[in-house]
């Protein structure tokens, strides 16, 4: 029988899993002694799940399929000659029990202390379990939600942004460095829109009195003849359209435009404004600080769901409007001089407009271009009346990131980019000859490789089972604040924000997706998240009472591992392993690029508490007469609920102690005199 860790070594102890890598690994490299093997396996480089039938064992590994071909053998002749090795190099005998199954699976048993060294590495890190030092780790730069600053944000924005911030989180805590972004789109056709709609507002205070009060009252406001006279027929038709107006009324930096009558005559606005000497509508005062007070109503939102960002990149600053060159226009110029990009007859743009004389088109078509990014034509970049196009504004963006260093970059984007997924790699390639043309030593970062597109559906949100629309300049649609408002329970203030978080991240971003509304603010155990912050609440009640009674858990005794032999079960056993492959799920979830295995994860462990406690208040209740058990129990439990709010918390989500809706019939029973609780 193995030693207590307290009494092998004053470090704290490896997880089961790591322990078991280690041993796999150094069971590969008696093979390699041994001459089946040319050369050993790292730890790291060892997957191990866990089976989901019983009776195959604690841990299983497919190794054997890996080492197949190198052995000159079969897997399971390979996985034979490993479990002999095994039993071999596992001195301390953490391994209770190998089995060769089926083609050459290695189903292991572990024993005991193997487990209990879990719960007691769990009450060592405490908060930081489940983070770790990636093998390789990258410098990523993700960038997510980057929704045009013209209207608030809806609710299927607000799922890339919960994907995009607990995958950020997940990635650091796999241990890489990550910078997140959002990309402003403040230039262009939707800025010019969205401007003009403001300014029809700015020039009739009588109607925007009387549609912002009766916006107030929920009526519908009627197109054409509750909005300003001439109003575009394109234009953004949302109540805070108005809004914006009035709150920008009364800036004495639109006096000046006062003379301007017409919103299309560029030559009276640049007398205006000769700090834009054209007239641009996009960048006139007025299209600024429209954009401006959205953005902050943007980040007020995201702020609400937990959201923030470690830097807002304007596209404005990429075209020189903010100071500083035009990266845009260099950029272009610079594919042209080395080839790729040209001068080409009139087409139609991407716009749907048709080019007056000879653009330049960016050739995607190249076949030095992988063919899984290489386009179906190529695209216009810069128009015929030197405007260029978004896809231009793009490729400079792109190019821009890994100029800063980033190794690695990751595009949360909506699922109808599809398409335009494999256009951007084939940009980071073009970039990436072009620069090795120009001779910079680093050109091998500009490629393909590099940029990573997780997709995300978009949102079904349904009241009373009709779908709510969602058009920007219909003006009918639901914010994501009017979302989170609905949602929130009296009382709790942070409620909203994590039903909004956990529902989004309960399916895989590329699913369609469901918004119940009912069931996202029902305090119930059908709700997801409620489901698990009960779970949570229910192991910090028991924790609470037996100090109550005058059994606190000790922690110390925990770590040392001192009362875990009174730990035996099988439902014991299957629990602390569930808690101690956290780390796993992490790593997994860093790699596939999917929070949803977090949000799963932290549903099953809660699910298996709520089985085992259950099941322990007939057969033998947390808090008993025998102070060692008591302890042990109190253990297991205390590491269930440090894994369950350390994955809340990682998923941006709060993990309350107490829940003031619990259900007295599902809470912890108070003990009866001399009976165990």
């Amino acid at each position: 029988m193995s030693l207590p860790w307290s009494e092998r070594s004053p470090t704290p102890p490896a997880s089961p899993f790591d322990r078991v890598r280690t041993l796999l690994a150094r069971a590969t490299e008696r093979a390699v002694e041994t001459g089946l093997l040319p050369a050993p396996v790292a730890a790291a480089d060892i997957a191990l799940d866990r089976p989901r039938e019983a009776g195959h064992g604690d841990l299983s590994t497919n190794l054997a399929f890996s080492l197949a071909k190198s052995a000159r053998s079969s897997p399971r002749a390979v996985g034979q000659h490993l479990a002999t090795l095994l039993a071999e190099v596992d001195v301390e005998g953490a391994i209770a029990k190998v089995e060769v199954a089926g083609p050459g699976f290695l189903n292991l048993s572990l024993a005991p202390a193997a487990w209990h060294d879990g719960l007691q590495a769990i009450a060592h890190a405490g908060a930081s379990f489940g983070r770790s030092r990636a093998a390789a780790p990258q410098r990523i730069l993700l960038e997510f939600v980057s929704a045009n600053p013209t209207g608030p944000l809806h609710v299927g924005h607000g799922r890339g942004a919960v994907l995009g911030d607990a995958l950020a989180a997940i990635l650091r805590a796999a241990g890489h460095e990550v910078s997140t972004e959002y990309y402003i789109n403040n230039v262009g056709n939707q800025i010019y829109k969205f401007g003009q709609s403001v300014w029809h507002w700015l020039r009739d205070p009588q109607r925007r009195a009387a549609a912002l009060a009766a916006w107030a009252q929920g009526d519908p406001v009627a197109f054409p003849q509750g909005f300003p006279q001439e109003f575009p027929e394109d234009g953004y038709r949302g109540a805070y359209i108005a809004q914006i107006a009035q709150d920008l009324a009364g800036d004495p930096a639109f006096a000046s435009s006062a003379p301007c009558a017409d919103w299309d005559d560029d030559a009276a606005w640049a007398a205006a404004e000769p700090e834009n000497p054209t007239g641009r509508a996009d960048n006139r005062r007025l299209s600024l600080r429209a954009w401006q007070a959205m953005v902050v109503r943007i980040a007020a939102d995201l702020g609400r769901l937990g959201v923030r960002f470690d830097h807002w990149q304007s596209e404005r600053a990429l075209h020189g409007l903010d100071g500083g060159p035009d990266r845009v226009r260099d950029c272009a110029e610079r594919l042209r001089h080395a080839g790729w990009a040209y001068q080409g007859e009139a087409v139609q743009d991407e716009d749907g407009d048709r080019e007056a004389g000879r653009a330049l088109f960016f050739r995607g078509t190249r076949e030095d271009i992988p063919k899984a990014c290489r386009d179906g034509k190529d695209r216009v970049i810069v128009r015929s009346d030197g405007r260029p196009t978004y896809f231009a504004a793009d490729i400079a963006y792109h190019d821009d990131k890994l100029a800063r260093g980033f190794t690695h970059l990751v595009n949360v984007l909506g699922a109808d980019h599809h398409g335009y997924v494999p256009r951007l790699k084939g940009v980071l390639h073009a970039l990436g000859d072009l620069r090795r043309q120009e001779g910079d030593p680093n050109a091998a970062a500009w490629s393909g490789d590099r940029l990573e597109v997780p997709l995300v559906q978009m949102v079904a949100l349904l009241r009373d089972g009709t779908p709510v629309p969602m058009g920007k300049r219909s003006g009918e649609f639901v914010t994501l604040a009017d979302i989170m408002d609905e949602v929130t329970t009296a009382g709790n203030p942070q409620s909203g924000a994590d039903a909004v978080r956990f529902t989004f991240l309960c399916r895989k971003a590329d699913a369609q997706l469901d918004f119940d509304l009912e069931v996202a603010r029902r305090a119930s155990l059908d709700n997801p998240v409620y489901y698990v912050q009960y779970g949570h609440a229910r192991m910090c009640s028991i924790l609470s009472r037996a100090a109550a009674l005058g059994q606190p858990f000790d922690r110390h005794a925990a770590q040392t591992g001192t009362h875990l032999a009174a730990l035996g079960t099988d439902a014991e056993r299957d629990l602390a392993l569930q808690c101690s492959e956290y780390p796993e799920l992490i790593v997994r979830a860093a790699r596939s690029r999917e929070p949803h295995q977090i949000a799963y994860y932290l549903r099953d462990l809660c699910a298996a508490f709520h089985g085992w406690y259950t099941h322990g208040k007939q057969t033998g209740r947390v808090i008993g007469d025998d102070p060692v058990r008591t302890q042990a129990r109190l253990a297991l439990v205390s590491a269930t609920a440090q894994v369950v709010r350390n994955g809340l918390l990682l998923l941006g989500i709060s993990a309350p102690e107490r829940m003031a809706a619990l259900d007295d019939d599902d809470a912890p029973e108070a003990p009866s005199a001399g009976a165990p609780a």
